[in-house]
C-alpha cells in the first residue's frame, strides 16, 4: 500500500537502529508499561519464575532439577533488560516432545488414558501492526494482549470459563508474559496480576496452578510444545506435580503479535 512504508513491512529500521534488537527488550517495555500503570513490583515478577522453578525441582525431566531458586538469587541476578533480570528470561534448550493426536473414538483403545482437545482458538487484537513483533510497542494499549481476545473466543467454544480452569500452562517465555495472560485469560482483574501471582494462586494449592513441570523458565524452551504434553499429563493423573482432581487444563501460546491456546479435558 502506499501509505506503508518501511523494510517489506518489518518496520525494523524504526527500532533496531536506536538498540530494539531483541523480544526480551520488547517485553522489559512492557513490563515497565505494567508496573507505571498499576505498580507491578519486580518481587511480583520473581514469584513467577519461583513458582516454575518449585514445579522444576521436582520433575526429573527438566533443565532446573534439583537446582533451587530463592528470591534473594532472584533479585540478585544480573539486569538484562530492566526491570527484567536473569531469571525472568526462559532457558535455552536442545529437546524433543510429541503429541499423538487422533479421534476420540481411537484414543479409547489406547493404553494410556485420553486427553480430550475441548476447544482452539487462534487470533490477534483489532488493526493489527504490520511487520513481525517490535510493532506491537505501536499500540496505544500495551497491558492488554491478544490473549485476551483468544480468550473470549476459547472460553466460548469451549462452554467454559476462568473458574472452571484446574490448571494451566502458560506460555513463559518471560515472567512478563505470565502476569499479563493471568489477566487476559480471566483469572484475576487487570491490573492485578503481580498481587496474584504473589499471592499463591498460581502455586499447586492455589487457584489456578500453573506450569507443573516448570514451563520454558525452569523446565526447558522447545517453544510451548512442552506445555501441552504437561496438560497431556496433568489430565491423565501422571504430572510429578499433580494437581488433585485436574480435569480441565488450559494451554497457551506466545504473544503479543498473535497468539493461541487450546482446553484439554478428561477423557470420557
Amino acid at each position: 500500500m502506499a501509505d506503508r512504508v518501511g523494510g517489506n513491512g518489518s518496520y525494523d529500521e524504526y527500532f533496531v537502529p536506536y538498540g530494539l534488537v531483541a523480544p526480551g527488550q520488547m517485553f522489559a517495555l512492557i513490563a515497565q508499561r505494567h508496573m507505571a500503570e498499576f505498580g507491578t513490583t519486580a518481587h511480583q515478577l520473581g514469584s513467577i519464575a519461583l513458582t516454575c522453578r518449585a514445579r522444576a525441582n521436582r520433575n526429573p525431566h527438566a533443565q532446573m532439577f534439583e537446582r533451587s531458586l530463592t528470591m534473594d538469587n532472584y533479585m540478585a541476578a544480573r539486569m538484562i533488560s530492566r526491570p527484567l533480570r536473569l531469571f525472568d528470561y526462559c532457558l535455552e534448550t536442545d529437546g524433543a516432545c510429541a503429541v499423538v493426536v487422533t479421534s476420540a473414538e481411537r484414543a479409547r483403545d489406547c493404553p494410556q488414558p485420553c486427553a480430550t482437545i475441548r476447544a482452539v482458538a487462534q487470533g490477534g487484537l483489532p488493526a493489527m501492526q504490520g511487520g513481525l513483533v517490535f510493532p506491537a510497542l505501536m499500540r496505544q494499549e500495551l497491558t492488554t494482549q491478544p490473549s485476551a481476545t483468544v480468550a473470549e473466543a476459547l472460553y466460548r467454544r469451549a462452554g467454559l470459563g476462568p473458574s472452571d480452569i484446574d490448571v494451566a500452562q502458560i506460555y513463559d517465555c518471560f515472567t512478563i508474559t505470565v502476569l499479563l495472560q493471568l489477566e487476559d485469560y480471566g483469572f484475576c482483574p487487570k491490573g492485578d496480576g503481580g498481587p496474584f501471582a504473589a499471592g499463591g494462586a498460581i502455586g499447586l494449592e492455589g487457584s489456578v496452578p500453573i506450569n507443573t513441570a516448570g514451563g520454558n523458565l525452569s523446565e526447558g524452551y522447545i517453544h510451548g510444545l512442552n506445555h501441552i504434553v504437561e496438560g497431556v499429563r496433568q489430565i491423565r493423573g501422571a504430572s510429578t506435580n499433580q494437581v488433585a482432581g485436574s480435569e480441565v487444563c488450559l494451554v497457551t501460546s506466545g504473544i503479543p503479535t498473535a497468539t493461541s491456546a487450546l482446553i484439554l479435558t478428561k477423557g470420557r
